[in-house]
């Protein structure tokens, strides 16, 4: 049972962690995406409405959305991996593309809509990261 009178004590380890959650979470800026700075920023980015773009095609849906955390492999070399395009559905099972820009997020999820509809195979599409 917590005692009333409960004070927390001071953490560094805790501390760091909260700091690297804070720097390792991204916030959309505009059409940028930049570093949280605070807690709060941190908060309101993983909580926002994230999604670029919805489309559905016959029972395929393209989703892209906003990651708002770095996907990319090697965290910290080359620009940071934020946005996915992903489609789903029985014969797609769940295949994804990433990027490092909103406006290649969009081209990308332009172009995989365009491949559904004209019937073209998706391994032709690429990854910009």
């Amino acid at each position: 049972m917590a005692s009333e009178n409960y004070t927390p004590k001071h953490c560094p380890a805790a501390e760091e962690l909260l700091a690297d959650w804070i720097r390792e979470t991204y916030i959309m800026d505009g059409n940028n995406a930049r570093q949280c700075r605070t807690l709060d920023e941190t908060h309101a980015s993983m909580h926002s409405d994230r999604r670029v773009d919805l489309t559905q095609v016959g029972s395929v849906e393209v989703s892209t959305v906003f990651l708002a955390r770095d996907y990319g492999l090697h965290h910290g070399i080359g620009p940071p991996v934020l946005w996915e395009t992903a489609v789903s559905d029985k014969e797609y099972a769940e295949r994804s593309w990433h990027y490092t820009s909103l406006d290649d997020a969009r081209r990308g999820h332009v172009k995989i809509v365009e491949a559904l509809r004209s019937g073209t195979s998706l391994d032709d599409i690429k990854s910009d990261a």
